[in-house]
């Protein structure tokens, strides 16, 4: 395609342009994790001789393993959480907000968080997440918190070492 055709657009042409198109790449987007579930659950990936699916679709699509990861996780979440797929689908959220929606919710939740996360920012939103990730860490952590200290050096100095629970809220 010959995109110097754009330097002919006026401004608000540019501006529908860029809309559209994010709305068709969501809606494309959406049919990737869907194809990736139906695949995992069938357990197409050990057929290629992959140890998982992320690990599939690492070697498939070149991706990082962290990356693929993710994806599988978010094509799994998609299936549980049909209000925030339909938003993502309808181009109401973005990839951003949608990652970051899909650590939040749960089956009860999925409406409420779709409806409310059009009007959030992505910020917010990834905050939201990083206090419900801490938050989930908080018991198996609490056990863990100590304070230690050393004997007195004979300069006066004490050592001292411990655990404290990580901070609840961003840096």
């Amino acid at each position: 395609m010959d995109f110097s055709v754009l330097d002919y657009c006026n401004i608000d042409e540019i501006t529908d342009g860029i809309e559209q198109l994010h709305g068709f790449e969501n809606a494309a987007r959406r049919h990737l994790p869907a194809s990736i579930a139906a695949y995992d659950r069938r357990g197409a990936w050990e057929q290629d001789g992959a140890r998982s699916m992320a690990d599939w679709l690492s070697m498939r699509l070149g991706l990082s393993l962290a990356t693929a990861r993710r994806l599988l996780a978010m094509s799994h979440a998609l299936e549980r959480l049909p209000a925030l797929a339909a938003a993502f689908e309808a181009g109401e959220l973005s990839w951003d907000k949608l990652r970051a929606c899909v650590e939040i919710a749960d089956e009860e939740t999925d409406g409420q968080i779709a409806s409310e996360a059009k009007a959030l920012s992505v910020a917010h939103l990834q905050a939201s997440a990083r206090r419900k990730r801490v938050m989930a860490e908080v018991p198996s952590v609490h056990g863990q918190r100590s304070l230690h200290l050393g004997a007195e050096t004979p300069s006066g100095a004490m050592r001292v070492s411990g655990w404290l629970l990580p901070r609840s809220g961003p840096c």
